[in-house]
């Protein structure tokens, strides 16, 4: 009898025109063109570098929200993804969606086969579960708490495989699809409670949905990822002719330089870069040799960008006029780079970027009582001279840094530089000991908590720079209306470099992949090629040439 009940209510709510929730109106796309090559062959290993170990494999929680998450959350499928090409939404743990009329709800169909990586299957109440596990706190992490309360009214199970989710206000469906596009946690992983969660959960596998699993790693050295060969999405349309690599190795190398001598050496199986390497030596052989295949591509879509952020609660940068020098003196334009002005990425012209004027800088600064000093040149006042440190991404070129530094000494300020791996800089960051940061930013998906306050988890730090609600991009930006940030200069293109046994589809990228080389999530259209890795190898040391390859995809 209680099942007959929740029967005749599950098909009430869905067919209830109060409810907006006609079947006929339930929505999929499976029009779209596929983007990768579906007679790819599978095997392999692909060999890859990280700048440094994560300090969790969690992507959740304290000290999770690292540059290296997206090797784990990769991995953990959403309800729907986006077609990387049209934008548009394509199935994944969801195989239907159903926009309700109140602009706030859709509905999801969870697929039939969707399973964990332990062979659980997928539910809805594993969404239910995770708004509850990040809303009660367990997890100690500020950004998903915040993101629930913010955006999330509701999450309920119509039954174990549809699911019902409405957001805090009405949005446009483009906008709200993405906002309710979440990604489950294992309910039956985490069902038994535990003491000391955040510290058991730090090293501990995960089960996921995504087509690879963290197999095997040697702690502070590599990650090894294999592929699941009985993954349930194998066979969905659009990850056809994906995934293909059996393992994916990720080697700790944490310098650019000893990166670039790795592949040049034939230890990994690529190298990226926002500047050209073919001038080099260690690269200019292999290519024109054949032996290493150049690829250049043009995003039009997401472009990666710098920028300086600048900690407004010292001594010297709390002064408004130093901030405003700063944001006229610093240039990241030099003739000989690949950087462009970043205000084309900036909707409806929201604020235009910093415009190099270091005799206004200088000007400023003399009028605010920094003076220079006749011995140092450096600017002082009040006995405080004008020395300030940037610690910086040290993925990012240090002819950038040098440039920065080069800029300061000219307007009568002193910077010392620090390079920082992502986590150290990312400490600097969240605990506000720097005076200057030089980033890394993506135009779409900033870090999410970089100015949570570490020493406590449940409410945010006094001041954020990036905001977590969508559609915040030019309000972010806000900020540098104040002289709190320096917008900076982007690379529209990538420059790849692969050993000519990586193979590519005709097309080997997509508008939206955010390099070439994404064995995960959006990308996985390469594949190894046994009979050219043979062959290559074999000739390596030899003066053995092959078809040279330098292609440019604009």
């Amino acid at each position: 009898m209680k099942n007959a009940i929740q029967l005749i209510l599950t098909l009430l709510i869905l067919n209830s025109p109060a409810q907006g929730f006609p079947a006929e109106e339930w929505l999929s796309n499976d029009i779209d063109p596929i983007w990768a090559e579906p007679n790819a062959p599978k095997g392999g290993v692909f060999r890859g570098y990280i700048p440094e170990f994560p300090p969790t494999f969690r992507i959740w929680g304290p000290y999770a929200h690292h540059p290296l998450r997206s090797l784990f959350s990769d991995n953990q499928l959403s309800l729907v993804s986006f077609h990387p090409n049209t934008g548009k939404p394509i199935p994944s743990l969801a195989s239907e969606w159903f926009f309700h009329k109140n602009n706030k709800a859709i509905s999801f169909r969870i697929h039939e086969d969707a399973k964990w990586s332990d062979s659980t299957p997928v539910t809805s109440q594993d969404f239910t579960f995770t708004k509850s596990f990040f809303i009660s706190g367990k997890a100690k992490d500020p950004w998903f708490k915040s993101f629930y309360h913010e955006n999330i009214e509701s999450i309920k199970a119509i039954d174990s495989k549809t699911l019902y989710i409405e957001a805090n206000q009405p949005m446009d469906k483009q906008t709200l699809i993405k906002v309710l596009n979440l990604r489950p946690l294992p309910k039956h992983f985490y069902s038994q409670p535990e003491d000391n969660l955040i510290k058991t959960s730090q090293w501990r596998v995960e089960p996921n949905t995504g087509p690879y699993i963290l197999s095997g790693y040697s702690f502070g050295d590599e990650l090894i990822f294999r592929r699941k060969t009985e993954w349930w999405g194998k066979s969905l349309k659009y990850n056809l002719g994906r995934y293909n690599v059996d393992t994916v190795v990720y080697k700790v190398y944490q310098t650019r330089s000893d990166v670039r001598k790795a592949f040049a050496e034939g230890f990994i199986d690529y190298y990226r870069s926002t500047a050209s390497h073919t001038h080099s030596p260690q690269f200019a052989s292999l290519i024109e040799r054949g032996a290493a295949h150049h690829f250049i591509f043009n995003h039009k879509e997401n472009t990666n960008f710098n920028g300086i952020l600048i900690n407004p609660q010292g001594p010297i940068l709390s002064d408004i006029n130093v901030r405003r020098a700063l944001s006229l003196g610093l240039s990241f334009e030099k003739p000989d780079t690949a950087y462009q002005p970043i205000t084309h990425l900036l909707k409806n012209n929201a604020i235009e970027s910093n415009t190099h004027n270091p005799f206004d800088a200088k000007r400023i600064l003399t009028q605010a009582g920094w003076l220079r000093d006749a011995k140092t040149d450096i600017r002082q006042k009040d006995s405080q001279a004008l020395v300030l440190e940037l610690v910086f991404d040290n993925r990012i070129s240090q002819t950038v840094v040098a440039h920065l530094i080069e800029n300061a000494n000219e307007i009568g300020i002193k910077i010392n530089a620090f390079p920082l791996t992502p986590t150290q800089l990312q400490t600097y960051l969240v605990n506000k000991v720097f005076d200057l940061a030089l980033l890394a930013f993506d135009q779409q998906h900033f870090d999410q908590t970089t100015f949570f306050n570490n020493e406590d988890f449940e409410k945010p730090g006094n001041w954020a720079f990036f905001k977590s609600t969508p559609n915040k991009y030019n309000e972010t930006y806000d900020i540098a209306k104040q002289y709190l940030a320096i917008p900076a200069y982007s690379s529209a293109y990538s420059y790849g470099y692969h050993w000519r046994w990586i193979v590519f589809p005709k097309v080997p990228s997509t508008r939206s992949a955010k390099h070439l080389y994404q064995p995960f999530a959006g990308g996985g259209q390469f594949w190894i090629d046994r009979a050219f890795l043979i062959e290559t190898r074999t000739n390596r040391r030899k003066s053995f040439r092959f078809e040279k390859a330098i292609q440019v995809f604009d």
